[in-house]
């Protein structure tokens, strides 16, 4: 893992200029606890990537987020606030974030209310989404700052490359194009009869992404 020119960092060190943080949240805690400078992930006893520290597989955090995206989809903006308020109430309490990192005003995840969304709002405050677009941004902003070191996050922005508005904007490392999917290895090819032929190109979406 390596965190030179990772999109997150700046997400999360209120240092830079696209810090996430607002008057309702502080996010010092999740960057000290995930990164141990802007460009080293955090390999120290008790951080997130400490070689005894258990890798998460699926998550609380993931299911919750995953419950505000999904009833944001099918019901609308109050229902995605009040699923998206329940994670941040998971969040306030410590959350995922190890425990020695939880010092005094170095995280805040106050609940967020309709009007945050609106233009001018702390999360829309160039005004250039209607609320409810403003406040799926925020909650697929937050599965990628909670996802950092795990695949779900590259899933979620290939999953919602079109929807240019709301997902995370994070650039390709290398060129200009995004990778849409693995590469297929050549043991694969060789022996699962029912790999595409001919094989398709690392930026070709997956039929479920197209």
């Amino acid at each position: 893992m390596d965190a030179a020119g990772a999109y997150a960092v700046g997400l999360l060190n209120a240092a830079n200029s696209n810090y996430r943080g607002n008057t309702k949240t502080i996010e010092k805690a999740r960057y000290n606890y995930l990164y141990s400078s802007a460009t080293n992930p955090n390999y120290t006893a008790n951080g997130f990537f400490y070689l005894s520290v258990s890798f998460p597989m699926a998550s609380y955090a993931e299911n919750l987020l995953t419950l505000a995206e999904a009833d944001f989809r099918a019901n609308g903006l109050n229902a995605g606030l009040t699923r998206l308020n329940a994670y941040r109430t998971y969040m306030a309490a410590g959350g995922y974030i190890g425990s020695a990192y939880l010092t005094a005003g170095s995280y805040k995840y106050d609940p967020y209310v309709a009007t945050d969304f609106n233009a001018g709002g702390i999360e829309n405050l160039s005004g250039a989404l209607a609320p409810d677009r403003a406040l799926l941004r925020e909650i697929m902003e937050e599965r990628y700052v909670s996802f950092i070191g795990q695949v779900e996050g590259y899933n979620d922005t290939r999953r919602i490359f079109k929807e240019t508005d709301i997902r995370v904007p994070v650039p390709p490392n290398a060129g200009t194009q995004f990778p849409q999917r693995f590469l297929y290895p050549q043991t694969e090819i060789d022996l699962n009869k029912s790999s595409p032929n001919p094989i398709p190109g690392l930026f070709a979406p997956t039929p479920v992404n197209q």
